[in-house]
């Protein structure tokens, strides 16, 4: 969700054809055009966009490993019915392989607007999730703000997490149908202000 669609806003411009990992700390992206590498894709900046819409996302990972996001503490693996396991397997951990955390951290990899200007930024979360908090969206959007990019935050009353998820969800109270269309409107309004100013 929205910690990929953050990590491809920040870190559009390091693709490597090699796989990730501590030496190689780029991403090859699932899709390549035809004669096209990784490096090509980076150098005509192939992954560039114009807006993001980033929801009740996980913005710094490493800080969420450190807060327990990989145990038993974090309630998706209780909806899900699975057990606890790290981002990266049971071989890595944040305390010894921070710098792969870091990797994945939008928040870590914001770059100064003077090194490469970041899309404007709206970004949203339910002023009840339990999840994702307000406080973590408030922060990652005051971070762009700090490194000159333009952020817009906006807090749907009373709703919990997945909000704009399809259906329901009894476990997080949340419904599409009720709870998605002030959020929708939001969103609409944000990208008519940029595409059609």
């Amino acid at each position: 969700g929205a910690h990929l669609s953050a990590m491809v806003v920040n870190m559009g411009d390091r693709l490597s054809s090699d796989n990730f990992s501590l030496n190689s700390p780029r991403f090859t992206p699932s899709y390549l055009p035809k004669g096209k590498s990784a490096e090509d894709v980076a150098a005509e900046n192939g992954l560039a966009v114009q807006a993001a819409l980033l929801s009740y996302g996980v913005f710094d990972l490493s800080q969420a490993a450190i807060s327990k996001f990989e145990t038993m503490m974090n309630p998706f693996w209780i909806m899900s019915g699975a057990l606890p396991r790290g981002v990266f397997g049971d071989a890595h951990n944040v305390s010894e392989h921070s710098l792969l955390y870091q990797a994945l951290s939008p928040a870590q990899n914001i770059p100064n607007v003077t090194d490469r200007a970041l899309p404007p930024h709206l970004l949203s979360v339910g002023s009840e999730d339990p999840v994702v908090t307000p406080a973590s969206v408030i922060a990652y959007t005051d971070m762009l703000e700090s490194a000159g990019h333009a952020a817009q935050y906006w807090e749907n009353p009373g709703k919990s997490h997945a909000f704009l998820d399809s259906g329901s969800n009894a476990i997080l109270g949340s419904s599409f149908e009720a709870d998605a269309p002030a959020a929708l409107n939001v969103m609409i309004s944000f990208l008519d202000d940029i595409f059609y100013p």
